[in-house]
């Protein structure tokens, strides 16, 4: 899959952005493996099954995994129901999209709401007017001041880190990279897949590995073959 490693970077990057720890613990464990059921990650965690289902709440909320139960029936021949997590990286993609847009769309309406509170202020006296005030203070299409007449000026008022252009600013170029990716997703046509492709995935990757594994184990062997003749030849 072209799109796998971008996908992983995303999902990475996203997690430590907007999430704590153990949620992007939890993802790369999922991202690694693909599928587990919730006692391996637990096990991989060092944590009870009570205090992982806390955690694994938020992830579930926001549909960034997904989540199936499943009958295990063990040697002694009982069932056990058992959680199985997994994830879809087209679900991811749109989740993520959707928050980015979620959140530019609501720093550009307080944007809007913080310019229609600005309103007005004198130039020469300093007394500030809202919006509608200084409608009934037009003078010869000037604003002047029921004080002293002077001159209205829009008031901006001082720029701080709770001002919308800077937060929308700010949060655009720390999210620069994340848009990027997800430009160059968008030109991948990421399936949507349910458990069981997710699980062939998994045994797909684990035969490949070990396939890989035994290579270089059978590499080993002729090269260690082969210093063997040599120091016998010499």
């Amino acid at each position: 899959m072209e799109y796998e490693e971008i996908m992983k970077k995303l999902i990475k990057k996203t997690m430590r952005m907007f999430y704590e720890t153990h949620h992007a613990v939890i993802m790369d464990i999922l991202l690694e493996y693909m599928i587990m059921y919730d006692n391996e990650i637990c096990e991989k965690m060092k944590m009870l099954n009570k205090e992982f289902n806390r955690l694994v709440v938020k992830l579930k909320d926001d549909k960034l995994l997904k989540a199936e139960t499943k009958i295990e029936t063990k040697s002694d021949g009982r069932q056990l129901l058992r959680c199985v997590y997994f994830i879809v990286y087209s679900e991811i993609k749109d989740v993520i999209k959707y928050k980015i847009f979620k959140m530019s769309r609501f720093l550009e309406q307080e944007i809007k709401n913080t310019e229609k509170l600005q309103g007005y202020k004198c130039s020469s006296c300093f007394k500030e007017f809202g919006v509608l005030e200084a409608q009934r203070l037009l003078e010869n299409f000037i604003f002047k001041c029921d004080e002293c007449s002077g001159k209205l000026i829009e008031n901006k008022g001082k720029t701080s880190i709770d001002d919308p252009h800077m937060l929308h600013s700010i949060m655009m170029n720390e999210l620069s990279e994340v848009i990027s990716m997800l430009k160059e997703l968008d030109k991948h046509n990421i399936p949507s897949i349910d458990y069981f492709q997710v699980l062939a995935l998994r045994k797909g990757k684990e035969m490949m590995k070990s396939s890989s594994l035994k290579s270089e184990y059978k590499i080993c062997e002729i090269q260690e073959e082969e210093e063997k003749q040599e120091i016998f030849v010499e």
